[in-house]
C-alpha cells in the first residue's frame, strides 16, 4: 500500500512572508520553503514593465508561472511564448529563460520546485 505524509497549511493574508519590491517585482510568498520543507515556494508577484530579468538559468529548480492578468511574453531556450490571462507556462531546470511584460503590469502565480 503507498502512504504518503501530507502537511496542510492555510496562509491569510495578513500573513504572507516578505511582501516588497525584490528587483523586478512586487512580491508576496503564499508558501515559502519553510512551510513545504524545501518542496515548493509559491509566491504571487506583479511583474511591471521595463523591470523585467536579463535572461537567467535556474539550476537546481523548475518554475511555473501563471498569469493572472496582463499578458506577457516569454523566451525559453530560444522559442517565444505570448503569455495572456489564463496562460500557464513551465520552464524546466537549466532552461535559459527571460519574459517581457506586454501591458503596464502582470500579475503572476510563480511556483518553484524544489524550492
Amino acid at each position: 500500500m503507498f502512504q504518503t505524509e501530507i502537511a496542510t497549511q492555510t496562509l491569510p493574508p495578513a500573513a504572507r512572508a516578505n511582501l516588497g519590491w525584490s528587483p523586478t517585482a512586487l512580491s508576496s510568498f503564499l508558501l515559502t520553503h519553510e512551510q513545504t520543507r524545501g518542496k515548493a515556494a509559491l509566491l504571487e508577484a506583479i511583474q511591471t514593465r521595463g523591470n523585467e530579468p536579463a535572461p537567467h538559468i535556474h539550476h537546481d529548480s523548475d518554475e511555473t508561472f501563471y498569469i493572472i492578468e496582463g499578458k506577457m511574453t516569454f523566451y525559453v531556450d530560444g522559442k517565444t511564448i505570448a503569455a495572456p490571462a489564463g496562460t500557464s507556462v513551465f520552464i524546466g531546470r537549466g532552461q535559459e529563460h527571460s519574459f517581457t511584460v506586454d501591458t503596464a503590469a502582470a500579475n503572476t502565480l510563480i511556483l518553484v520546485t524544489p524550492a
